[in-house]
């Protein structure tokens, strides 16, 4: 295809694209719905308190009355914490799976009030479908103790609920032999996946409490009740504290989802978080925890990349950190310096004129700080960046139709656009437009 004809073909593609974009579409780029979440502080000492915090949108327009749905996994990726959280206190959204009570008791369905350390604890949740067809449902529950740290938690009945109930399920725990004495309590969830899997609330959670002693345990007739987290219009949070004794060190992953009605009722909204936690005591430890270019696919020139630092010890550290190509060091942040628990986005430029055409895979590594034992989190590897010819948008190392399809199609676009695809911007100015199209044009039919 020669230039003459391209050019008639970008006015032909240009068009399209006007008319399209006057259309409303069923479609986003980037969905509407949104949920965002985070933690007061990246790094957390054994028995330090936890907080959560985020909020739905819709729009951007704050969404008040939905539920959340929370999973926290330790670094082994088991199972931590399982909640239903709100934005609101005035939940109208319909119910298909509810859950009517939860309880502790013995393995016949008597609930007991007390439990002996060492002792055998049955968790009882009562559930009925209110729905007129078989409904896919995941129940989950959390177990506290009296300082509101985590003792147990588990995901175990997912099944197909058929129409009715109620219906009963329970679940055989043992209870610690050196379980804090006092007032536990159990928060029972139902969701319609496990959140990680952008599982969303069936319903609100309900809770109970029981008690653990060195007695023999009692019977006693609690009645569940609704739990809410403390919320203000479109905001969730919750707290709770980090366990002093049986917990794992290292990277926890909070996962969140919620939806709301049409079509966003079956596309919710996902997110995630990562917080770390360590021993008490004198910890050095820094990390490099994102690498993130610009660009994927970029013509031999330059490229931005953002790299992550963080200072995860308990002391202030300054440190060095270096960016990688393969085995080729790109670049060296010298002296950084953070105290314990910040983190910093450092922006650097590759220079990608002088290295052949091809895939590279960027990674950073900080340097370790004097008495930092534990560094396998010092190297981040994000992925692959392909330096090709000025003008491939896709990376597949030449220039033609499909490439000038990508920049009809994002044309004019920029950050924070729906449409926005960095690669498309072959200039470097962050914004598809004329000039853009001008280069692909030059380039037009050169491969590799």
């Amino acid at each position: 295809m020669d230039k003459k004809a391209v050019l008639s073909l970008i006015v032909l593609l240009l068009a399209s694209s006007i008319l399209a974009n006057a259309l409303q579409y069923t479609t986003y780029a980037v969905s509407p719905l949104q949920i965002n979440v985070v933690s007061d502080k990246t790094v957390y000492l054994v028995g330090e308190n936890v907080q959560i915090y985020g909020n739905l949108t819709f729009y951007g327009e704050l969404l008040p009355n939905r539920l959340v749905a929370l999973e926290i996994d330790d670094s082994a990726n088991e199972p931590f914490i399982f909640r239903t959280l709100s934005t609101g206190t005035n939940i109208t959204s319909s119910l298909k799976v509810e859950i009517i009570r939860v309880f502790p008791g013995d393995d016949v369905g008597n609930q007991l009030y007390s439990f002996k350390r060492g002792s055998n604890v049955y968790v009882w949740i009562v559930y009925q479908n209110n729905y007129d067809d078989w409904v896919y449902t995941t129940f989950a529950f959390t177990i506290y103790d009296v300082n509101n740290a985590p003792m147990f938690a588990a995901a175990p009945i997912k099944y197909w609920v058929s129409p009715g109930g109620p219906y009963n399920m329970s679940y055989q725990w043992t209870l610690p032999s050196d379980a804090q004495l006092g007032d536990a309590k159990i928060y029972a969830s139902a969701f319609t996946e496990l959140p990680k899997k952008k599982g969303v609330p069936q319903c609100l959670e309900k809770s109970e409490t029981f008690t653990v002693t060195a007695n023999t345990a009692m019977s006693a007739t609690i009645t569940s009740q609704l739990f809410y987290q403390m919320s203000i219009k479109g905001n969730y949070n919750y707290s709770f504290t980090l366990p002093t004794k049986s917990l794992r060190l290292g990277n926890y992953t909070v996962s969140v989802a919620a939806n709301y009605k049409g079509l966003w009722e079956a596309f919710p909204a996902t997110n995630t978080t990562i917080f770390k936690v360590i021993l008490m005591g004198d910890v050095h430890d820094v990390a490099v925890i994102g690498v993130e270019p610009f660009k994927t696919v970029v013509g031999q020139g330059y490229v931005s990349i953002n790299l992550i630092a963080e200072n995860q010890g308990n002391y202030a550290e300054v440190f060095n950190v270096t960016a990688y190509c393969n085995s080729t060091p790109i670049a060296t942040m010298i002296g950084i310096s953070l105290p314990s628990g910040a983190n910093i986005i450092i922006t650097f430029t590759w220079n990608t004129t002088d290295f052949a055409k091809g895939n590279y895979t960027i990674w950073a590594y900080a340097w370790p700080v004097p008495g930092e034992t534990d560094t396998a989190d010092n190297t981040y590897t994000d992925g692959i960046v392909i330096v090709t010819i000025l003008g491939d948008i896709n990376g597949d190392l030449k220039v033609d139709i499909k490439d000038l399809v990508l920049v009809i199609k994002h044309f004019g676009s920029y950050p924070a656009h729906p449409k926005w695809n960095p690669n498309a911007d072959v200039n470097n100015d962050n914004k598809v437009d004329i000039k853009d199209l001008v280069l692909l044009i030059k380039h037009f039919g050169e491969y590799v």
